[in-house]
């Protein structure tokens, strides 16, 4: 399956790659009522951790339906010259 057709242009692939490594590296600084919760459920609700819980889903089904639909050898792997995630 093809990507759809808004992201096959390389640079706003890109962009959109680059927007999920902003969101996977930014840390999740937590106030104090939030890191003195002791009930694990309420702290994954708080709203960074949840952003980024939700982008990382997002990554992975995208990876999961777009991403690399032949075998490939470890040699054929290491030919390939990835895009940098970042400038």
């Amino acid at each position: 399956m093809g990507l759809p057709p808004a992201i096959r242009e390389p640079t706003i692939f890109h962009e959109w790659m680059e927007a999920f490594l902003a969101i996977f590296l930014q840390p999740v600084i937590e106030p104090p009522e939030v890191q003195a919760c002791e009930d694990e459920g309420k702290r994954r609700k708080y709203p960074p951790w949840a952003a980024k819980k939700r982008s990382i889903q997002v990554f992975a089904h995208f990876i999961a339906r777009y991403g690399q639909t032949q075998e490939k050898t470890y040699a054929d792997i290491s030919q390939v010259r990835a895009m940098p995630l970042v400038r």
